[in-house]
């Protein structure tokens, strides 16, 4: 990333590892929400869970964000429910055109 006004850093710490990260400004706020869900969700499963290693609580919160992430993607949003109900709609206008042109002949 090229050094200009917009570079931005955002530092933390997660189970005793220091991350210094640098992103854009219009990211900065982005990034530090992530931080601190991952954070959160991180001393919950230790509270939860007191004998889990942190290597293991690493673990287990990356494979729930990719969980997440992946239910995310694999919804259909109202846009997408929308364009299809238009799309069929133009389909079922389109064949029933199709049809009166072929019963005329």
């Amino acid at each position: 990333m090229p050094d200009n006004d917009k570079d931005s850093s955002v530092s933390f710490s997660i189970l005793g590892e220091n991350f210094n990260l640098r992103c854009t400004s219009e990211k900065k706020a982005i990034l530090e929400a992530s931080v601190k869900n991952l954070q959160a969700k991180i001393s919950k499963m230790l509270r939860d869970n007191p004998s889990i290693s942190p290597f293991q609580v690493a673990i287990l919160a990356a494979l729930d964000s990719e969980s997440n992430l992946q239910e995310y993607l694999d919804a259909d949003t109202p846009f997408i429910n929308q364009a299809t109900k238009k799309i069929l709609k133009m389909k079922s206008e389109l064949k029933k055109t199709e049809n009166g042109r072929v019963q005329r002949k």
